[in-house]
Formats: C-alpha cells, sequence, structure tokens
C-alpha cells in the first residue's frame, strides 16, 4: 500500500492551519505535520485510518477521536540509538534528547510491536492484530 501523505509548502500548511482543514498538527525533525479533519471523520463512519503521529501530540488526538486505537513500535533504547546513529539526520545532542523524551512518554497503546527483530515478526503481529479488530 503506498504512503499515503501529502507534501505542502510551508505557506500552503500555514494556509491550511489558518483555514481550519487540519484536526491536529506538530512538528517532528524539523517538519510540519499535520492530520486534516476530513481524515479523521472517516473515524465516524466506521472506516480505519492509519497515521504516523507524535507521541507529544498524541493527547490531543484522542480527544478528537475517542475510539483511537493506538499502536507503538518500539524497539530497545540500545538498538534505536545505533538505528539513530546510522540514519545521521542529527546531531548527537539531538540523538540524545530523542532518546530520552521516548524513554518517558507512555502512550497507553493497545498493541505494543518490539521492532527489534526481523521485520517480518513485526508485520505479523500488527497484521493479526489488525484483522482481529471488530
Amino acid at each position: 500500500m503506498p504512503e499515503g501523505h501529502e507534501a505542502v509548502t510551508a505557506a500552503d500548511f500555514a494556509g491550511m492551519q489558518a483555514q481550519g482543514l487540519l484536526s491536529t498538527w506538530w512538528n517532528a525533525h524539523d517538519l510540519e505535520c499535520g492530520v486534516r479533519k476530513l481524515e479523521l471523520a472517516l473515524l465516524n463512519i466506521d472506516r480505519g485510518v492509519v497515521v504516523n503521529g507524535s507521541r507529544a501530540h498524541l493527547p490531543n488526538l484522542r480527544l478528537q477521536a475517542p475510539h483511537l486505537r493506538v499502536v507503538e513500535i518500539a524497539a530497545s533504547p540500545e538498538l534505536l540509538a545505533a538505528r539513530l546513529v546510522a540514519r545521521a539526520r542529527e546531531e548527537s545532542v539531538d540523538r540524545e534528547s530523542r532518546l530520552h523524551r521516548r524513554i518517558e512518554t507512555d502512550v497507553n497503546a493497545n498493541l505494543v510491536v518490539v521492532n527489534d527483530g526481523e521485520l517480518h515478526g513485526g508485520v505479523a503481529a500488527l497484521q493479526h492484530w489488525w484483522e482481529s479488530l471488530p
């Protein structure tokens, strides 16, 4: 399934906010991210919506979507640190801050997939959970 994201300019994003088109928005890694109200409205007609969101913004999203189910994709702190170093996207201070923030945030997830092993194991766990939903 292709990733369903919409890339917009900073000015367009600000316009979407000003027009009230977004349910929620946040900044992650110097990128502005948001979820359109139209997307969350699909939940009211029993449609599934998958959002790759922010732990920090999760409480706000829960208020807007009371029946929200959360899947947390987790990895051990050591493996996550190694992956962040390998990506080379952030300075070491930023990586440390990100790792510390991740550990302190409890998302109260409906499902936690530990992504420390082979990809197919995590995918199988997620698929089994998804297919068991009413």
